[in-house]
């Protein structure tokens, strides 16, 4: 189980159906009250601490395109993120995948 920390990294992964069937990895550096978010070993977004106890993580990103959650279950060590579209003509997206915490 994930503990409280100033400083962590989440390596998450998924399989991919929405463009392609493969397994796409992307990664959460935390730093503070701040998870900044990686693809490819590029940063693509900052998300914000929204709540953070014993069982659960929640982050979120606010922009003008869409609105991201992802909520973490610390003990099955399964995500999910929820992408809500502002933009008119965009489907919303929830994609569910598995995640480890490295050091």
């Amino acid at each position: 189980m994930i503990q409280k920390a100033h400083s962590y990294t989440l390596s998450c992964s998924y399989l991919n159906t929405f463009e392609s069937d493969r397994i796409m990895t992307f990664f959460f550096k935390r730093d503070s009250n701040s998870f900044y978010y990686y693809v490819n070993g590029k940063l693509k977004r900052l998300f914000k601490l929204v709540e953070e106890n014993e069982k659960k993580l929640v982050i979120a990103n606010f922009n003008t395109e869409f609105d991201s959650f992802f909520i973490f279950d610390k003990e099955s060590k399964l995500f999910k993120i929820l992408s809500i579209y502002l933009v008119f003509g965009k489907q919303d997206k929830i994609i569910d995948g598995k995640c480890e915490m490295i050091s």
